[in-house]
């Protein structure tokens, strides 16, 4: 993954937030490789992307039926993530991918896949831009939410991405559908997190304005969600829930055992950039 990060973010740095398809393709041209995007209705077959060519020349089409702007922008950037990483040096000449293949880690050539969605991430959420706003904010949805609208990404990737760029200790847990996925934790979060379903017990918001997002933490015993073998104070966390698509997330916040007890920081409420 670390390749698929490095080869975003030498694009990223020539490029504006919010990053577009046509300006990525123009700059891959300038450096001798050519890639042509278009959008087509692909109805059948359940594709979302297609990305095909050789080690200088490449197509890529991605399906105009995605509903979602931003859904779609992740899945031109999935496809082109290919290109770089597995058409052009010659792993392979033709990728289609489906929704399960761009949304999760379940797919017949997931290492592959796994570095597209990883270069696709990375690339709409540049690291040079994502990570100084990340170490001034917590993690509450209202400061997701401000970011993915600066970078016009999902909320999900955006998630998953200031996620793997937090140096506290932090762990996103998804659920879509009643299917629990693996949890997303920052690189400092050792803890064990249980891969299950929403407590009964504990609240979720439902979003229906997508203009109005928690930007405060609720508490609960770290039980709820994590394993352990001693017993341990609680711990903040944020749920929220799209009833449109069955899906819900919530942020974890583990502060380390020196922050426990401490309720003398402010910083959970205003997210600011």
């Amino acid at each position: 993954m670390i390749k698929a990060q490095q080869e975003a973010d030498e694009l990223a740095q020539e490029l504006e937030v919010p990053i577009q398809i046509n300006d990525v393709c123009e700059l891959l041209l300038e450096a001798g490789l050519n890639i042509s995007y278009e959008e087509k209705n692909m109805s059948s077959g359940g594709f979302e992307g297609i990305s095909l060519g050789d080690s200088q020349v490449a197509g890529i089409i991605v399906n105009s039926n995605i509903e979602s702007f931003t859904r779609k922008r992740f899945t031109a950037m999935h496809e082109i993530g290919h290109v770089v990483l597995h058409i052009f040096p010659g792993i392979e000449t033709t990728f289609r991918c489906t929704k399960k293949d761009i949304s999760s880690e379940k797919s017949s050539k997931q290492v592959y896949e796994s570095e597209a969605n990883t270069f696709a991430s990375s690339l709409l959420l540049p690291k040079h831009f994502v990570k100084p706003l990340v170490s001034k904010n917590d993690l509450v949805w209202a400061f997701i939410k401000e970011v993915a609208d600066k970078c016009e990404a999902s909320l999900q990737a955006t998630a998953r991405r200031l996620v793997s760029l937090a140096k506290e200790e932090y762990a996103l847990i998804i659920q879509y559908n009643d299917e629990v996925w693996f949890p997303i934790k920052s690189p400092s979060c050792n803890y064990f997190v249980d891969r299950r379903k929403f407590p009964d017990s504990l609240r979720k918001i439902e979003i229906v304005d997508e203009k109005k997002f928690p930007s405060l933490w609720d508490e609960c015993d770290a039980n709820e969600w994590v394993s352990m073998d001693e017993p341990c104070p609680p711990i903040k966390y944020s749920s929220i829930y799209f009833p449109k698509h069955k899906l819900a997330m919530t942020m974890l916040y583990l502060p380390e055992v020196d922050d426990w007890g401490d309720e003398s920081d402010n910083g959970w409420e205003v997210p600011h950039f």
